[in-house]
C-alpha cells in the first residue's frame, strides 16, 4: 500500500518484469519489450522496445539470473512525482520519452 511518506500522487499499473535482469531497483526506469510485452531496464541503444522509456519501477525487485530467472510481477509508476535520487537510468531520452523534470532544486522527478 501508499506508506506514511508517500505524500505526491502517482498513477501507477501492474506489470510483468523480464526476468534475468537480477535485482532491479526502486527508481530504475524501464521500457517494454514489444515481442513479449514484458518490461526490463530502459537502453537507449536498444532495438527491441526497450529504448522508449515508459516507466518507473516502484520497488526493488529481484527477477533473478541464470537458472533462478523468473518474469515477476511487479507495479511501475506511469505518472507522478519521485524523489529524483530514486532515479536510475534517465538519460536525455528517456526525459523526454517520460516528459519528464527533473528538479534539482526540489529534488523531484515530475512526470
Amino acid at each position: 500500500g501508499m506508506g506514511g511518506n508517500d505524500a505526491f500522487a502517482i498513477a501507477q499499473k501492474g506489470v510483468t518484469l523480464a526476468g534475468g535482469q537480477g535485482i532491479l531497483y526502486a527508481g530504475t526506469v524501464l521500457g517494454r519489450i514489444t515481442a513479449s510485452k514484458k518490461w526490463a531496464q530502459y537502453d537507449n541503444s536498444a532495438n527491441d522496445g526497450t529504448e522508449v522509456a515508459r516507466g518507473v519501477l516502484r520497488k526493488t525487485t529481484d527477477t533473478g539470473t541464470g537458472e533462478t530467472s523468473q518474469d515477476v510481477q511487479a507495479n511501475i509508476v506511469i505518472r507522478g512525482i519521485l524523489k529524483n535520487a530514486l532515479i536510475s537510468g534517465a538519460d536525455a531520452n528517456a526525459l523526454t520519452d517520460l516528459n519528464a523534470r527533473q528538479d534539482t532544486v526540489l529534488g523531484t522527478f515530475t512526470f
